[in-house]
């Protein structure tokens, strides 16, 4: 039953992996660089704490909120998921709740144009993004067996790359389908469908299972400490 649990958690895995970096890629992909780009040049409903039609100094700015999130929230979640090992499928499940929460506020903000929306939601997203890496990174760690890293590590990094080289092709695929004029309504639908994507895409994660702790935790801990 536990072999049985830990390769349910690896499956999982290689799917999250693929489905993550594909709604990253179509929501917070070129598409939305060129959406913030589009706001920074007066577009934008309320303040945005930018110089005003300073259109770069609001895409950095809009891009950096969702890093700096996760950088500050870096120690305690790393010091969660160190001290309660038992409840890491339990914490990835509860970060599902920022993935919906950052796709609701996004869609509204892109409706609405109303930025500061948008940086609440990128906050979110911060939160959802360090929540649910550190959770599902340990729970994946402690479910490959000793000596079998290797290949299983570089087959999510390989699925993680594939997924994230697809989320922009499909963003691209939804532009040209629209017309391929880059025009607000178009960048806006883009975005918005990767958005609706983000949700979906966090359906892996309601699979994940605790490993024993004296399984293949340990023996995670054994290999990585020789």
């Amino acid at each position: 039953a536990s072999a049985a649990l830990c390769r349910q958690n690896v499956r999982m895995m290689f799917a999250y992996q693929v489905l993550n970096a594909l709604a990253w890629g179509v929501a917070m992909g070129p598409v939305f660089d060129r959406y913030l780009y589009y706001l920074g040049g007066g577009a934008a409903i309320g303040p945005t704490f930018a110089p005003r039609r300073a259109r770069n100094s609001l895409v950095g700015m809009t891009e950096s909120i969702s890093g700096l999130a996760s950088l500050v929230l870096a120690l305690p979640v790393g010091l969660l998921v160190d001290r309660f090992p038992q409840d890491r499928a339990r914490l990835l499940k509860f970060s599902t709740i920022f993935a919906v929460a950052t796709a609701v506020l996004t869609i509204i903000a892109c409706l609405t144009d109303f930025v500061l929306l948008l940086y609440a939601a990128l906050v979110l997203l911060g939160v959802y993004a360090e929540l649910s890496s550190s959770t599902s990174e340990a729970l994946f760690a402690d479910s490959v067996p000793q000596g079998h890293r290797s290949g299983v590590f570089t087959t999510k990094a390989i699925l993680q790359t594939v997924g994230g080289a697809c989320g922009p092709l499909l963003s691209a695929f939804g532009l040209l389908c629209l017309g391929d004029r880059w025009q607000p309504y178009q960048m806006k639908a883009v975005v918005i469908a990767g958005s609706v994507l983000m949700p979906i895409s966090c359906i892996p994660c309601f699979f994940f299972q605790d490993p024993p702790v004296t399984g293949a935790a340990e023996a995670g801990g054994a290999d990585d400490s020789g």
